[in-house]
This record gives C-alpha cells, structure tokens and sequence, in this order.
C-alpha cells in the first residue's frame, strides 16, 4: 500500500457529544460534503452497530469515529466492508496491540474480546453527489478504557490518546481504500489470510433468513464471503453472524 496523503486526516472535524457518528456524517453526505470527510466523537449517546442495534458509551472510553467514502461511478462495492476491518486492524497494530486478529466481516479481537467493531452504509443514490454513484460511511468504534466484557487499549498497556487513535485510524482507511480502488480485494484478503482470528475453525453461521449453519472455515473467497465446508461440502455465505463452536468437554 502506498502512504496515505492525509486527507482524510485534514477533512477530520472533532466534535464532543453526539448521538452516532454515523447519523453526523450522514447529515454532512445530504449537505454535499466531500470524499474523506471524518467526524470524530468524544461520546457517542445511540451508536449504531450490526442489525439496528444500538449502544451508549462513556465519555472518553472510546474511539468513535466515521468517513465519508464517495467511489467513482462504475466501482464494485463487493468487500468493501471487509476492507475497511482489514485498516482498522492495520491500525490496531500500528497503536501497538500486535496480537489483534479480524474476524471476518470486520469485527477486531483480542483472544476472544472485541476490541474494535466497524459499521459499513451504503447511502441511497440521493446522497452520491452530481458526478458519483456511491456514497459509503464506514463508521469505527475503538475500545480506549476497560470495558468488561470488551477489551480496551489500557488493557492492553497502551496509550489511550484519542487524537493519535484517530490519525492511526483515518491514515489506515484512506491507504486501504486507496489500494482496493487500484487492486481490489487483493491487499484485504492478504491482511485476512495472515490475521483471521477464525482461520480453520468450526463455527455456527447464521445468514440473513435465519437459518443456521456449522462448518469449518477454509478461508475468504475472491469475492469476499466466507468459505465453509459444511458436512463436506463447500459453502459461501456473504453475510449474518459467525461464531466459534467449543468443543464439548468430556463428562467426569
């Protein structure tokens, strides 16, 4: 990946009490704000994660941050949330919490704790702009303090600065979105194939209709779904929830 320019950095705006960082940016994409735009948050009252749901966290216990992506006309949008886990874990690393792993979509761990979550939107065409066809937020929530039973940077040993979290943060999604525009899925399935947290293991899915599936992980595909082989066969699924199967202990 080559250096970032530190644009999305200069387009960064601080704020300190919001409801979601998510619905800020938004308002910015409906006022015609430009690619790279950044809000950051102090404290976030309703922040948005996976499936509509909702969460408060205290003042200074995290890093809340979203950007404005505007692709050109005719990009494929396919693992573009992928990608943005793949900077944030990239981040994560540069902060120093080395052992950080992604699974996949995009949610960051420590062992088994979350230490970061990403929200990928699609906004309606209204919100693209005169000359683009899309319009994406990608909204990053990083765990600063202790919060049981997540696992924060002071956990960790590590500097809790929220300003250096930031710059680590926007630095990484502007290189990474920079080199899936010029390559695709390649640098993010790279980053999945050294660092996936569920490499190999038996997990239970469940897609979007609610059905459930178990299988072992073989990998991420090309086009970025997660690879399964359930009862032998091969299976991608694309979206919904993943998580590790125990085994079962033996009874005494």
């Amino acid at each position: 990946m080559r250096p970032p320019s530190g644009l999305f950095t200069a387009r960064t705006e601080r704020l300190g009490v919001v409801s979601s960082t998510m619905d800020e940016a938004r308002a910015r994409a409906q006022a015609g704000a430009p690619h790279g735009t950044t809000v950051v948050a102090r404290q976030q009252l309703a922040g948005r994660g996976r499936h509509g749901r909702t969460w408060a966290s205290a003042a200074g216990a995290g890093l809340f941050l979203t950007t404005l992506l505007r692709p050109p006309a005719g990009a494929n949008l396919a693992g573009l949330s992928l990608c943005a886990g793949a900077a944030v874990l990239m981040a994560v690393h540069a902060l120093g919490a080395t052992a950080a792993r992604i699974k996949w979509p995009n949610d960051i761990l420590v062992g088994e704790h979350k230490l970061a979550g990403i929200l990928a939107e699609r906004l309606p065409p209204a919100l693209a702009g005169p000359e683009e066809s899309h319009a994406v937020l990608v909204g990053v929530g990083l765990n600063l303090a202790s919060q049981p039973p997540y696992i924060g940077l002071a956990d960790l040993g590590l500097s809790q600065n929220p300003d250096a979290a930031a710059r680590q943060v926007t630095d990484a999604l502007e290189a990474a979105y920079d080199a899936w525009l010029g390559a695709g899925l390649g640098p993010t399935l790279k980053v999945f194939a050294e660092h996936h947290a569920l490499a190999g293991a038996r997990v239970r899915a469940q897609d979007l209709t609610g059905r459930a599936i178990v299988g072992e992980v073989l990998g991420i595909a090309t086009d970025g779904g997660l690879m399964l082989s359930v009862d032998g066969h091969p299976t991608t699924i694309y979206a919904g929830e993943v998580a590790r199967v125990r085994p079962v202990e033996p009874q005494a």
